[in-house]
């Protein structure tokens, strides 16, 4: 019953004043997080070729 209870503090963290606020700064951590391992993953399949240069060379 771990899902219930999780689900019965959430109503209860929504249902308290400023809710709004709460939900959209957890809205735009969410988004920076998501953008940020984003970077992160483009970022780190960058090894100084490209893919065309890989295409080229395996034929």
């Amino acid at each position: 019953m771990t899902g219930h209870h999780v689900l019965s503090e959430m109503r209860r963290w929504l249902l308290r004043p400023g809710a709004e606020r709460r939900l959209l700064a957890l809205l735009v951590a969410s988004m920076l997080t998501i953008a940020s391992s984003l970077a992160l993953l483009d970022g780190g399949s960058e090894s100084g070729t490209d893919r065309s240069e890989i295409a080229k060379i395996h034929g």
